[in-house]
């Protein structure tokens, strides 16, 4: 049974606000619920669509009783008027198939409630194609149907799509939220180095509480260090790099730069940053604050292109040439 604890602590009052909004038949037919990666988006939708389809709610209205038809469906991933789509695997974007699909499937007539409910994950990742199809569903969106957009880069979205979902935005939480939440799950290593490596991220601190993740991390950290003492070269280190997670690459030298530029601009921060090595704050802290806003700006160019590049070789060895670059 779905509990009010199954919903992260920090996402209590979107919670009690959607429910409220269904209860007084005030819930648009589209919502997007933005914010950064790894807050826990994802399991909310899932865990809203499992309450709003609920036959049997409690009084208060605030959770699935987990014991009617639809609640025991849902939890068998075979609810009939439920469905889900995201990126399909060594897929590079949300094709319009897809999309057609969910659309279709909104058009029928609900089996055991009052609505039938679509999630979108990674909507920002939808093709041009898929997007304009799904505008068209927006634009006339079926009856008695809800379409749950979930995105962490809401700006690529179009505007004509994002003008026609009620966003609600889910910031991460606050330092003393996350880490009671990180201590509650026993993880193994410090909840405050978790957390810091995760970027304040509790579910990606969470991932982190994994030792060769860490040293995955640590390395890389490394290698930047080395590449800038030129005590090897990119074509030396990118074969390693390449075995990686792009955008997980991507997160971290953007965290960094992110921390070097706040020790930059202010040394009473720079205590917070203790995850960064002294020798890399060394290094990095010699640059003007130009080139690292330079360097900000050349790894944000890249992350739209970090699950798209054709040559993976190359776009490594792009980030890496951009550290030389920004010491040149």
């Amino acid at each position: 049974m779905l509990s009010s604890t199954d919903i992260y602590p920090w996402q209590q009052t979107q919670w009690q606000y959607l429910l409220q909004a269904n209860q007084q038949q005030h819930l648009a037919h589209a919502l997007l619920f933005s914010g950064v990666a790894d807050c826990g988006k994802k399991d909310f939708a899932v865990k809203i669509a499992q309450a709003l389809l609920c036959q049997n709610k409690n009084d208060q209205y605030t959770i699935p009783c987990g014991q009617c038809k639809s609640c025991y469906v849902f939890q068998a991933k075979s609810h009939p008027d439920y469905q889900h789509i995201g990126l399909e695997d060594a897929k590079k974007d949300i094709g319009v198939a897809q999309i057609r699909e969910l659309s279709r499937f909104l058009e029928l007539s609900c089996s055991y409630g009052k609505m039938t409910i679509g999630i979108i994950n990674d909507a920002d990742r939808m093709s041009n194609e898929a997007a304009n199809g799904l505008l068209k569903t927006l634009e006339e969106p079926p009856k008695d149907s809800l379409i749950i957009l979930v995105s962490s880069n809401p700006t690529r979205l179009t505007a004509t799509i994002r003008s026609r979902c009620q966003n609600l935005s889910f910031p991460p939480p606050n330092q003393n939220t996350a880490l009671a939440w990180l201590k509650a799950q026993n993880v193994q290593h410090s909840a405050e180095h978790l957390l810091s490596v995760g970027m304040g991220r509790p579910l990606l601190a969470q991932q982190f509480d994994d030792e060769s993740l860490l040293k995955q991390r640590s390395q890389c950290f490394k290698d930047i260090v080395i590449i800038l003492q030129k005590r090897k070269n990119i074509f030396d280190i990118s074969p390693q790099w390449v075995k990686l997670d792009f955008q997980m690459l991507l997160d971290w030298q953007i965290t960094w730069i992110q921390q070097c530029i706040i020790i930059h601009s202010s040394v009473s921060h720079a205590k917070q940053w203790d995850d960064i090595a002294p020798q890399f704050k060394q290094l990095t802290c010699q640059l003007d604050s130009q080139k690292l806003w330079q360097l900000y700006d050349d790894f944000l160019k890249l992350i739209p292109k970090a699950n798209h590049s054709i040559n993976q070789q190359l776009f490594v060895e792009k980030m890496l040439l951009i550290w030389l670059y920004a010491q040149a």
